[in-house]
C-alpha cells in the first residue's frame, strides 16, 4: 500500500485532472503527518510545481502549513526562472542552427516544458537536448562554439572520443546552461533498438518560441520517453518528470493515439515489451487513459 505521502505526489501529476481526481488530492491532504518530508520528496521528485499549481482547486489547502505551501511556492518559481533562462538561450541557439540549415529535434523538457505543460514552471528541465543527423553534429559543435559555448568535458582526448559510441557528444556550456547534441538516443542495448532515421523522417515541424524546430511525432515522442525512463530505471534513477511526461501525453492526446501504430513501432524498435510495460505501470498508479480495445488490453 502506498503511503498517503506518495499517494499525494503521483496525484499531482496530472495537468487537468477530474473532479473525483481533486477530490481525491483534497482528501490526502489531512492525511499527511509530515509536511517537512513530504515537502522535501515532491520537490525531489519535481512534482513540487504540479502540486502548488493545484492549491487553489483544494479547499483543504488552509491545512497546509504556511512554511510547506512557502516551499512549494519557492520551488514553483525557481523552476520558471531557470525555465527563463534556458529558453533565452535556446532561442539563440535554434536561430543558428536554423540559419545553417540544420534540421534540429527538440528533445524532452525544452520542448514539453512549453508544448505539453504550457506553462513552464510545471515541468523542470536542467539542460537542452537536441538530436540531429550524424553528418551535422559536429558542425553543430561548431556553431555552438562561435556563440560562446565551450565543451564542459575537455578532459576526453579525441582519440576516446572516436573510439567511443558516440550518444550525445561533450556537454556545450555557456552562462551555466548546457546544451547536449544527440545523434543517437541510446547506447547500442540487448533491450531495444532505437532506429534514429526513422525518428528523424517522422518529426514534425513546429514553431518553439517562434523558432522553426523539429519534434518527436507523438507515437515516436511515447515511445522515446519510455525507453529513456528504462535507461534510468536499469541504472537505478527513477524519474519522475518521465513518468509525469508520459500521464500527460497520455491524458491530453488520448483521443489521437493510433494504438495499434504505437505497437507496430514499438515492435520495429525492438521495444514493445519495455514501452507496455512503463504504459501498464502507469495506467495502475497515475489512472492514465489507455486502449479501450479489449483485445489490445488482453494482450498488454
Amino acid at each position: 500500500m502506498l503511503s498517503p505521502a506518495n499517494q499525494l505526489i503521483l496525484s499531482s501529476a496530472k495537468l487537468e485532472p477530474s473532479v473525483s481526481e481533486l477530490e481525491r488530492l483534497n482528501d490526502l491532504i489531512p492525511q499527511i503527518e509530515n509536511w517537512d518530508g513530504l515537502v522535501a520528496e515532491i520537490i525531489a521528485r519535481q512534482t513540487a510545481p504540479l502540486f502548488f499549481k493545484k492549491l487553489p482547486l483544494l479547499t483543504n489547502r488552509n491545512l497546509i502549513p504556511a512554511e510547506a505551501t512557502a516551499k512549494l511556492q519557492q520551488a514553483y518559481y525557481k523552476s520558471l526562472s531557470r525555465g527563463m533562462v534556458l529558453y533565452s538561450t535556446f532561442e539563440k541557439v535554434a536561430e543558428a542552427f536554423y540559419d545553417a540549415g540544420i534540421q534540429v529535434v527538440v528533445l524532452k523538457g525544452i520542448y514539453l516544458s512549453e508544448w505539453l505543460y504550457g506553462d513552464i514552471a510545471l515541468r523542470q528541465f536542467s539542460d537542452m537536448d537536441l538530436l540531429v543527423k550524424k553528418e551535422d553534429a559536429l558542425q553543430c559543435l561548431s556553431i555552438l562554439k562561435n556563440l560562446g559555448f565551450k565543451a564542459s568535458d575537455a578532459a576526453v582526448t579525441e582519440f576516446i572520443s572516436s573510439q567511443s559510441e558516440i550518444v550525445h557528444y561533450a556537454p556545450m556550456v555557456l552562462n551555466n546552461v548546457s546544451v547536449e547534441v544527440h545523434i543517437k538516443l541510446h547506447r547500442q542495448s540487448k533491450h531495444y533498438d532505437i532506429k534514429i532515421d526513422a525518428f528523424l523522417g517522422n518529426a514534425e515541424k513546429l514553431l518553439l518560441r517562434n523558432k522553426p524546430v523539429f519534434a518527436l511525432e507523438l507515437h515516436d515522442l511515447l515511445i522515446h520517453l519510455c525507453v529513456h525512463l528504462d535507461k534510468h530505471f536499469r541504472g537505478g534513477h527513477v524519474q519522475f518528470t518521465s513518468f509525469n511526461d508520459i500521464v500527460n501525453l497520455l491524458e491530453k492526446f488520448r483521443n489521437e493515439i493510433d494504438w495499434t501504430l504505437l505497437a507496430h513501432r514499438s515492435a520495429y524498435h525492438a521495444c514493445e515489451q519495455t514501452v507496455f510495460k512503463f504504459l501498464v505501470l502507469i495506467h495502475k498508479f497515475y489512472n492514465a487513459a489507455l486502449s479501450n480495445e479489449d483485445h489490445f488490453m488482453k494482450k498488454y
